[in-house]
C-alpha cells in the first residue's frame, strides 16, 4: 500500500470509528489532570476514537514524554493497522527485537513510509520524540512525502505543519522533546487536516468516495454493491497508477533520447558515406553503432514499460484471486458451523433419549462454539482481503464490492513447448538487453580490428570483452529456458494437485457420512464423527489452497514468456 492509499485511510478509519469506539476510561477520570482546554479536548476525542489512552492510574499525564515507539503505536492504531499486526515482527532496526512489545507497530509504519531509522540502522524506539520528528510522521499520514516539500529537513515539514494549521494552539521548539499532551493536539489537527490532493489520483478518488458515501448514509441513502469483473478490476487499477505514470514519464523521456539520437545520426550519415563511404571505419564507429544503440535502447525501454504495465496486472490478479479464495474459506467455514450445530442438536437429542452421555453434548458444544470462532475470523480475514482490494482498485475501504468472475481454474491453452521458448527467447526483456550488449561488443570489435593488429592490447581487450558478451548472451538464453520450463513445470504441479485435492474431498465426505451413520447406529462415538469432519475441513482448505496457487503459477508461467511488442516510433 503506498502513502497516498495510508492516507485515505488515515481519514477513513477517523470517520468509520467516530461514533463506534468508546474511551477506556471515564472522561472525567481522563482529563482530570488537564487544564489546557486545547488538550483536553484533543485528549476526549482522540479517546473517544481508540487512539489514545489514559495510563495506568487512568489519568492521562500531559506533560509526559512521548517515545518514538509510542508514536509509532498511535500512528498504527489511527490507520487502523492493530488488528493485522503479528504477535511478533521482524523490523529492519537492529535494536528491535522481534519479541519487543512495539515490534509490530513500528515494522508497520517503517513499511508505510511514516518513520525512519538513524543512519547507523537504529530505531531508538525508547528516545524521546521530538515536535520536528513528531511533525514529520503526521504530515506523511496526509500523503507527503520528501520529495513533494521544497527546503531542508525539518523546515520543510515545519512550514507545511504550518500551512496545514497543524501546529496551532502550540508553542514549541522543533528539537525539543514533545510531551503527551502536544501529540494529542497535534494528532488532533492531523485528523481535521486536508489530504494531500494535488492529482485526481486513485488515492485520492478513495478519500473523496468515502466522503460521499458518509454523506449518503448520513441522508438515509443506501449504496447499491458493485459488480467487478477480473477484467473491470485491471482497468480501474491501471487508471491513475502512479507507479504506471512514472513509467509512462521514463518511456517518454527514452523516446526524445531516441528521436534526437535519430536525428543526430541522419544530420551526420550522408555526409560521412558521402566522404568516407558506408563500408569505411568512420562509418561503422559514428552510424552503424549509433543506430543500433539507438534503436536497441528504445527497444528495451518499451519493454520496461511494458513489464511495469504487466506487473501492475499480475498484482491485481493476484488481489482478486486472493479475495475469490478467502471467500471459498468463509464458505467451508460457514459449511462446517451448519455441520457442527446439527451434530450438537442430534446429540442433544440423543442425550435426551439416554442414548449418549453429558460429555458427549458438551464435545459437541464445544466443537460447535469453536466452528462459529473459526468462521468469525476467516470472516475477518476476507474483509480484509476485500479492503485491500477496493485500496488497490482506489474505491472506498469499506464499498461492498461482488465478484463477478470466480474463476476455479485460471484457463491455461495447450502449451507447444518449442514455441513458448521461441516466443520467450524473443521477448523477454533481460534477454533483449543481454542481446543488445553483444551486438554492441561485436561492432566494437570490429571497429577496433579496423584500427590494430590482433597481437596488441586494445584488440585483445575487446576480444575478451566480446567472449564475455557472447558467454553472458549464452547464460542468459539459458536462464530464460530454465525459467520457462520450471514455471509450466510448477503449472502442472498445482494442476495434478487439484485433481488429487477434489478426489481427496470426495473420498473425505464419503468417511463423514459413513462415520456419521455409524453413529446414529451407535456404532461409532462422537470423536469419530468430529475427527471426520475436521478432516474433511482440512481437505477442502488444502483444495482451496492448490486452486489459489495454480492460478498464481499460471500468472508467473505467463510472465515468464515475456511481452510481445508493437514497436512504436
Amino acid at each position: 500500500m503506498n502513502m497516498k492509499r495510508m492516507a485515505s485511510l488515515c481519514i477513513v478509519m477517523i470517520v468509520i470509528l467516530l461514533t463506534a469506539v468508546t474511551p477506556g476510561f471515564a472522561e472525567s477520570a481522563l482529563t482530570s489532570d488537564i487544564g489546557d482546554e486545547y488538550i483536553k479536548a484533543a485528549v476526549e476525542r482522540l479517546n473517544a476514537l481508540g487512539i489514545i489512552d489514559g495510563m495506568d492510574d487512568g489519568k492521562y499525564h500531559p506533560k509526559a514524554p512521548v517515545t518514538r515507539e509510542q508514536l509509532a503505536k498511535i500512528l498504527v492504531v489511527t490507520l487502523g493497522l492493530e488488528d493485522s499486526l503479528p504477535t511478533q515482527a521482524e523490523t529492519s532496526f537492529k535494536d528491535v527485537d522481534a519479541e519487543r512489545w512495539s515490534a509490530g507497530y513500528i515494522s508497520a509504519a517503517a513499511a508505510q513510509g511514516l518513520i525512519q531509522g538513524y543512519p547507523d540502522g537504529r530505531f531508538q524506539p525508547e528516545k524521546r520524540v521530538s515536535y520536528a520528528e513528531a511533525l514529520t510522521m503526521l504530515i506523511r499520514c496526509l500523503g507527503y512525502a520528501d520529495q513533494d516539500l521544497q527546503g531542508p529537513w525539518p523546515e520543510n515539514y515545519l512550514t507545511q505543519a504550518e500551512v496545514l494549521n497543524i501546529t496551532d494552539n502550540l508553542a514549541f521548539s522543533p528539537a525539543e522533546s514533545a510531551d503527551r499532551g502536544a501529540v494529542a493536539v497535534m494528532t488532533n489537527h492531523t485528523l481535521d487536516a486536508p489530504v494531500r490532493e494535488q492529482d485526481s489520483s486513485s488515492e485520492v478518488k478513495t478519500l473523496l468516495s468515502l466522503r460521499q458515501r458518509e454523506d449518503e448514509e448520513e441522508s438515509g441513502q443506501e449504496q447499491d454493491a458493485l459488480e467487478l469483473t477480473l477484467e473491470d478490476a485491471i482497468e480501474a487499477a491501471l487508471q491513475d497508477n502512479p507507479t504506471i505514470e512514472q513509467a509512462q514519464l521514463a518511456l517518454e523521456d527514452s523516446k526524445v533520447k531516441y528521436e534526437r539520437g535519430e536525428f543526430s545520426i541522419k544530420k551526420v550519415e550522408d555526409s560521412i558515406k558521402d566522404i568516407y563511404g558506408k563500408h569505411s571505419l568512420t562509418y561503422l564507429e559514428q552510424i552503424t553503432k549509433n543506430e543500433l544503440i539507438n534503436e536497441l535502447s528504445w527497444e528495451i525501454a518499451q519493454r520496461d514499460y511494458q513489464d511495469t504495465v504487466d506487473t501492475q496486472k499480475a498484482e491485481i490478479e493476484k488481489m482478486y484471486f486472493s479475495v475469490v479464495h478467502a471467500q471459498k474459506n468463509a464458505e467451508i467455514y460457514e459449511e462446517n458451523v451448519n455441520v457442527s450445530k446439527a451434530l450438537y442438536e442430534n446429540t442433544q437429542k440423543r442425550f435426551a433419549l439416554g442414548l449418549v452421555t453429558q460429555k458427549d453434548v458438551a464435545s459437541a458444544e464445544l466443537n460447535y462454539e469453536k466452528a462459529r470462532k473459526d468462521l468469525t475470523d476467516i470472516g475477518q480475514k476476507l474483509k480484509t482481503a476485500k479492503m485491500n482490494l477496493n485500496i488497490m482498485l482506489g474505491y472506498g475501504v469499506t464499498d461492498e464490492v461482488i465478484l463477478a468472475d470466480n474463476p476455479d481454474h485460471k484457463p491455461l491453452p495447450e502449451v507447444d513447448m518449442a514455441e513458448v521458448l521461441k516466443h520467450a527467447q524473443e521477448n523477454r526483456t533481460d534477454l533483449v538487453k543481454a542481446q543488445l550488449a553483444h551486438e554492441v561488443a561485436k561492432i566494437e570489435m570490429d571497429i577496433t580490428a579496423k584500427k590494430y593488429p590482433p597481437l596488441v592490447y586494445e584488440y585483445r581487450t575487446k576480444e575478451v570483452a566480446l567472449k564475455q558478451a557472447e558467454q553472458v548472451l549464452e547464460n542468459a538464453a539459458k536462464m530464460v529456458e530454465m525459467d520457462v520450463r520450471n514455471k509450466y513445470s510448477t503449472v502442472l504441479n498445482k494442476k495434478e494437485a487439484i485433481r488429487i485435492g477434489e478426489k481427496s474431498v470426495g473420498l473425505a465426505q464419503k468417511v463423514v457420512d459413513l462415520t456419521t451413520i455409524s453413529h446414529d447406529a451407535g456404532v461409532a462415538v462422537l470423536t469419530d464423527v468430529q475427527q471426520a469432519q475436521i478432516a474433511f475441513k482440512a481437505e477442502q482448505l488444502m483444495l482451496a489452497q492448490n486452486i489459489l496457487d495454480y492460478n498464481l503459477a499460471v500468472l508467473g508461467f505467463e510472465k515468464s514468456l515475456g511481452n510481445e511488442l508493437e514497436m512504436a516510433k
